[in-house]
């Protein structure tokens, strides 16, 4: 995911912490949903069957996702508010709380 967001020098980073995880669940997942459909779904249901399957895996698949693209977005939120300071030349102030440490600061625009 991070190549395709355009974090390259995360990426590497995000496959180790990630990667056997991710791949352990899926496996959790689709072997049993295998199983299933091989011994009890009908032939001309097994292609429904792994869809359905499929959409709800990539559905966990981008929930799971989305407390990182949250975490980017809070990390990139001063650099948006600074240069947003930039432009109307006003004062920007930045507050965040994360992990019980409280950063404050602000950016003032002449």
């Amino acid at each position: 995911m991070s190549t395709l967001e355009g974090k390259w020098d995360k990426a590497y980073e995000r496959i180790e912490e990630a990667y056997v995880p991710t791949l352990v669940r899926n496996w959790l997942v689709f072997i049993p949903t295998q199983i299933v459909n091989f011994s009890v779904v009908p032939p001309h249901l097994r292609m429904v069957t792994v869809g359905v399957v499929s959409l709800f895996w990539n559905t966990y698949l981008s929930v799971a996702n989305a407390p990182l693209a949250a975490a980017a977005a809070a990390a990139a939120e001063p650099k948006v508010l600074a240069a947003q300071a930039a432009i109307d030349g006003t004062t920007a102030t930045v507050s965040s709380v994360g992990g019980g440490d409280e950063e404050k600061g602000s950016a003032v625009v002449p």
